[in-house]
């Protein structure tokens, strides 16, 4: 008898020590893998943002095949999310929610399992890598104050590795097959006719298509601070024009004010516009396709017999932030005689 209490006091030692030393280890648990997929930032960040794709590479979607999904608002962009209800032990319920995007660069999600207060954080990094994208997924999780979650964490981090790799696999294979992200870009014309524009002009050059996002970025606000210094005002969404179809892409950013400029500073430069008879096409999809959009154009002077008047521009009419570039309108407009 004695030895087996002598037994059951070293075992309970032994808990007691390890319930101590659970307290010592850290409270957040931290996975990062990542790969190379040949596709652009564009391209993948499309994909990541839209939650119904989830499935076809997420490895903890694909563990229970009889997991019931409930999808909520939205399913693509900021804010997109879904409920997950599962009777298999190693998925159980949850939800998960894109809670903070940065366009063609970064989705991060946020993740709740059952009924815990502590979600878990995940992010997806896009880097430009020649042709391709180099991919890096993250993930932090909160374990608690329990020693015993923060045991399991420790544990966990080995299969979480392992499930972040076959899960970029699959998404690196999917996308480079063309089974994911091969969506046709929407494109509908209209004839109509613009009215003579004021323009706040800035002429620059990007060396590659990643770089044509924060080269219009930067040229827009130095027009804003003219305009309120000026006390101007913006008349429509911003535009570009662009005069090379290929790199190095020469861009005009504009933007159409309400008045003649007392003066310019810097890079900026004023034209005038004449009002013009003009076709327009209407294009939803990333902005890397949209030569479906001037193809379209093309068609319609061809067939129409009519004569381009001057170079194409494009009008920015909504903000990609958070949402999915297939619902992103971008206005491509030929003036013709």
């Amino acid at each position: 008898m004695k030895k087996l209490l002598k037994i059951l006091g070293w075992i309970l030692g032994i808990l007691v020590l390890l319930l101590l030393a659970g307290y010592l280890l850290p409270a957040k648990v931290s996975v990062s893998r990542g790969i190379a997929i040949q596709a652009q930032p564009e391209k993948i960040y499309n994909v990541l943002t839209n939650m119904k794709t989830y499935n076809s590479w997420m490895v903890w979607n694909q563990r229970d095949t009889a997991m019931r999904i409930e999808w909520g608002d939205r399913t693509s962009g900021l804010g997109a999310s879904y409920k997950w209800f599962s009777d298999n032990s190693q998925v159980g319920d949850g939800q998960l929610k894109i809670s903070d995007v940065q366009p063609y660069k970064s989705i991060t999600t946020e993740m709740t399992f059952g009924e815990s207060p502590n979600p878990s954080f995940a992010t997806w990094w896009l880097q430009p890598d020649g042709k391709g994208t180099s991919v890096k997924w993250e993930m932090t999780m909160n374990m608690g104050m329990n020693p015993v979650g923060r045991w399991m964490g420790l544990l966990m981090r080995g299969m979480m590795e392992k499930d972040f790799d076959n899960g970029l696999s699959q998404l690196k294979q999917k996308i480079e097959s063309g089974q994911l992200g091969k969506q046709d870009p929407k494109v509908t014309l209209e004839e109509s006719k613009v009215d003579a524009m004021r323009l706040l002009t800035i002429l620059d050059t990007a060396q590659a298509m990643t770089e044509i996002g924060p080269l219009l970025q930067k040229a827009y606000g130095e027009m804003n601070g003219l305009m309120l210094e000026q006390k101007l005002s913006i008349s429509q969404a911003p535009m570009a024009w662009y005069y090379t179809e290929g790199e190095p892409f020469i861009v005009d950013a504009a933007i159409a004010v309400s008045g003649k400029p007392a003066t310019t500073s810097g890079r900026i430069r004023f034209r005038e516009e004449p009002a013009s008879k003009v076709i327009i096409a209407h294009y939803y999809g990333p902005y890397e396709e949209m030569k479906a959009g001037y193809d379209k154009l093309a068609g319609w002077l061809q067939s129409n017999n009519k004569k381009a008047a001057g170079k194409p521009y494009e009008v920015y009419v909504d903000d990609p932030t958070g949402k999915s570039m297939y619902d992103v309108r971008t206005d491509i407009i030929q003036p013709f005689e």
